[in-house]
């Protein structure tokens, strides 16, 4: 099950985005988000064989700490971290690595974000979105 979050102190702000008056609904953390990134460009790093990892959603599962998931392979890494300021995620090719997504300041709390990589010479993929879903399984 996901992951109780501990209530925020007065005046102090948090990237807790799951518990009473938070934007997502008074519930816990979800165990399962999936990541789906759509309307990405390929870079100059880009193979055809990345394709369908780069194309098919991702289901990521809560690590140790309540606000980030990871889905890892011997390949890839898929990676979502809500911040206390900011939503963090990065997709990249391993052992290298090599990005094929990473957005290092989106909006807190966000359910849609852009790809910050713009150096196409040395990444997999430029441009899209990563878009992200909660599963059903909350603490």
């Amino acid at each position: 099950m996901g992951t109780p979050l501990p209530a925020n102190p007065e005046g102090v702000a948090s990237a807790n985005c799951w518990g009473p008056g938070k934007p997502f609904g008074d519930y816990g953390t979800p165990q399962i988000v999936t990541l789906h990134f759509t309307d990405w460009i390929e870079a100059h790093l880009f193979q055809e064989s990345y394709r369908k990892e780069l194309d098919t959603p991702k289901q990521l599962y809560q690590t140790v700490d309540p606000l980030i998931w990871v889905a890892e392979s011997s390949l890839w890494r898929w990676e979502l971290r809500y911040l206390e300021f900011t939503t963090y995620a990065v997709v990249l090719l391993k052992p290298i690595p090599i990005l094929a997504f990473r957005s290092i300041a989106a909006p807190l709390c966000a359910e849609k974000i852009s790809n910050t990589l713009n150096t196409p010479e040395v990444v997999i993929a430029t441009g899209g979105f990563l878009h992200i879903t909660f599963s059903e399984v909350f603490s």
